[in-house]
């Protein structure tokens, strides 16, 4: 379970459209989860913002973007990664550094998400 998020004129459902990834955006309900990271969560601080058709739109997504940008990431220790049942080894994949770079590329990756819709002038359909 996740947020799926969808550039509405980027995106045409069933179609394997030349924008792809570019006009999707999944965020996982779980320690993958970027926003808590920023002290933000899908369900407080996003869903307030849709309208009547779960679309994130004009000065609400630029809110959420400059939310986005002005927010402090914080870089979860080890200890509290594995707490949360998360696999962290000293090298590899799962190590700590990894993990924090992980949440780095995430949000620069939803930064690159929202520029494009609010380029596009188009709104963003969400299911949360």
């Amino acid at each position: 379970m996740g947020a799926d998020l969808y550039i509405k004129k980027l995106h045409i459902r069933g179609n394997n459209n030349r924008y792809g990834a570019k006009a999707y955006f999944r965020d996982s309900y779980n320690m993958s989860n970027v926003l808590w990271t920023l002290n933000l969560s899908w369900w407080k601080d996003v869903l307030p913002l849709l309208d009547e058709d779960q679309e994130l739109k004009g000065e609400n997504l630029r809110s959420l973007r400059e939310r986005i940008v002005g927010a402090q990431q914080r870089r979860p220790t080890a200890k509290e990664l594995r707490e949360n049942h998360v696999l962290v080894s000293k090298t590899s994949e799962n190590s700590i550094a990894k993990w924090h770079d992980h949440y780095v590329m995430k949000r620069k990756e939803l930064m690159d998400f929202l520029d494009r819709a609010i380029e596009n002038g188009s709104s963003i359909i969400c299911s949360l």
